[in-house]
């Protein structure tokens, strides 16, 4: 929230990406639930950990850039997936734009998918979603990726309550 008052994300940066997740991880949460009951949880389990080494060394193997784009796509820009905040250690303005949107948007609802399915957070997935893919300054992507979590978990959250599995 203390992001959002400070103006260092956007709250429609935060929407899209909620927008794209919420029906996936409802969606996932309810294919983990049967996927756990048929294979057990320890194929589930062991399934996540391979994910997480995966994602681990994508993250590795990714460059990042030095500045950020200020220019965005047709879709980011109608989306108004752009702005500036005041980086107050440098004392500077620090202007963004989002890129790539459709790959973004499709990324979303994988990581809504997933993070239903496993019964975790999406955290491990937005920041380098935000940043990496949609290059969004890191301070802008992990702003973002509190709200996002805030909003966007719930959906998955309510499966497995529903479903009575709440150690997930």
């Amino acid at each position: 929230m203390v992001y959002l008052i400070r103006d260092i994300t956007k709250l429609n940066i935060v929407l899209v990406a909620v927008l794209a997740m919420s029906a996936r991880s409802l969606a996932g949460a309810y294919l983990g639930i049967v996927a756990a009951s048929t294979y057990g949880a320890g194929a589930v389990k062991l399934a996540l950990g391979v994910l997480i080494l995966a994602v681990a060394a994508i993250i590795m193997l990714s460059k990042t850039k030095a500045g950020y784009p200020i220019a965005t796509d047709k879709i980011a820009k109608a989306l108004v997936l752009y702005g500036a905040y005041p980086e107050e250690s440098a004392g500077v303005e620090v202007k963004y734009g989002a890129t790539r949107t459709p790959l973004a948007l499709l990324a979303f609802a994988a990581v809504g998918f997933i993070s239903g399915f496993f019964g975790v957070g999406s955290g491990w997935a937005l920041v380098p979603t935000y940043n990496l893919l949609m290059e969004l300054p890191i301070k802008v992507a992990v702003a973002s990726s509190e709200a996002t979590i805030a909003l966007g978990d719930v959906a998955g959250a309510l499966a497995y309550l529903e479903s009575g599995n709440r150690s997930k």
